[in-house]
Formats: C-alpha cells, structure tokens, sequence
C-alpha cells in the first residue's frame, strides 16, 4: 500500500483507487428483506497537500515494507 501511495503522490503519478461495497438497511423496506447492496470503484487524485499538513512526509513511505 505504501509504494501505491508514493506513485500516486509523485508528479505525473496515477490516481488513487478505491473499491467499496455497502449494504443499505433502511428500516422502510429492510423489513421487506429488501437490503440492497452497492458497489463502486472511486479514483481521484492524491491529496498531497493536505497530507504534508498532518506532518506526513511521503518519501519517508520508502522504509515501509508488507510482512
């Protein structure tokens, strides 16, 4: 996840993309057994600006590796 994050974060880098999946339970119609479910992918650029502000530097993602 991290060197996702840096090529995104980079000049020139491709968006950041999510996947996300939600079951909607309205009590009008869950009673029905009616709960459906929604999904979508969302990119959008990296909010680089506003993670330097939470004193975040993305080079230092470098270090980080997954076990």
């Amino acid at each position: 996840a991290a060197q996702i994050v840096q090529k995104s974060c980079s000049a020139g880098g491709p968006q950041l993309r999510f996947y996300y999946k939600a079951k909607v339970i309205l009590k009008a119609i869950s009673w029905l057994g009616i709960k459906p479910t929604i999904s979508d992918t969302i990119s959008f650029d990296c909010p680089i600006s506003q993670i330097e502000n939470l004193g975040i530097n993305i080079s230092d993602l470098t270090g980080l590796t997954s076990v």
